[in-house]
């Protein structure tokens, strides 16, 4: 009898010792992940503060969620920075040369938005708009979250075939 407690005492004692090993793992990996997302989100919101917040049109997720956007490929490259522009494919050995055809330096999407000659026009009137609710030049979240609509219209009359 002595044996058959001893061993009941020992599994039990076993099977404890095993599940709490499991739950401390568990808390610990949980906790350590929900920390290392804190800390990866603080990060991100110092590196998303002041000059650099400028430079983005969604400083959040949530910044982007909270407009309702009908997606296109002009408006995600212009957004993204990515495709379309003859720096982003200089960038890539695509073309030889990122130079804006109007002669002003790199075409960027800062460059297309505030500075391409080709698009003084077009400019102007989103400018127009872009005066009656803020400042010129506005910071890029200005200008989607204040004037939508005239930005998408701006971007639609870029021409990239013969930018």
């Amino acid at each position: 009898m002595h044996t058959y407690i001893h061993t009941y005492i020992h599994a039990r004692t076993h099977t404890y010792t095993h599940i709490h090993a499991y739950i401390h793992t568990y808390i610990h990996t949980r906790t350590h992940a929900y920390t290392h997302t804190c800390m990866h989100a603080k990060r991100m919101e110092r590196v998303y503060k002041g000059r650099y917040n400028k430079r983005v049109f969604f400083p959040t997720v949530n910044d982007r969620q909270k407009i309702n956007i009908n997606i296109t490929t002009i408006f995600t490259a212009m957004v993204t920075g990515h495709g379309k522009t003859r720096a982003y494919l200089h960038r890539f050995k695509i073309l030889e040369q990122a130079n804006c055809p109007c002669g002003n330096g790199d075409q960027t999407i800062d460059h297309l938005i505030y500075r391409c000659s080709i698009l003084h026009t077009q400019r102007e009137i989103f400018k127009r708009v872009v005066l009656k609710s803020g400042n010129w030049p506005a910071h890029k979240y200005e200008l989607i979250s204040k004037c939508l609509k005239s930005f998408l219209l701006f971007i639609k009359s870029i021409n990239f075939d013969i930018l």
